[in-house]
């Protein structure tokens, strides 16, 4: 995974993994992560687990049956949670090398 949003202050020895929904990077999500950081005073990072490819907001909720069948594959591929589980462990130990004692998800 190439893209990471990253805000938040280095060095504070906490730091967050945001996980969030099917639509990605949305400007919304992006300014979670900001209040998020100010709020804790930790460092931020938003991995793309979608790899550039979230779901078409106008395609939710599903309004045929191919659509409902293309959103289940969806939720068993791209945004299956059990394929980013291990890239989720892998920045939180990178993060942890890098200094942070606390890191949550």
């Amino acid at each position: 995974m190439d893209k990471v949003y990253m805000v938040g202050p280095e060095g504070t020895g906490r730091a967050i993994i945001v996980i969030y929904d099917i639509f990605g990077f949305f400007p919304q999500t992006l300014q979670g992560a900001d209040l998020l950081a100010d709020a804790v005073g930790a460092r931020v990072l938003m991995p793309d687990f979608l790899m550039g490819k979230p779901w078409p907001a106008d395609k939710f909720p599903p309004q045929t049956k191919t659509e409902e069948a293309q959103l289940q594959l969806y939720f068993g591929t791209t945004a299956n949670p059990l394929l980013t589980m291990p890239y989720i462990n892998s920045v939180a130990e990178e993060l942890k090398k890098e200094g942070a004692t606390k890191v949550g998800v």
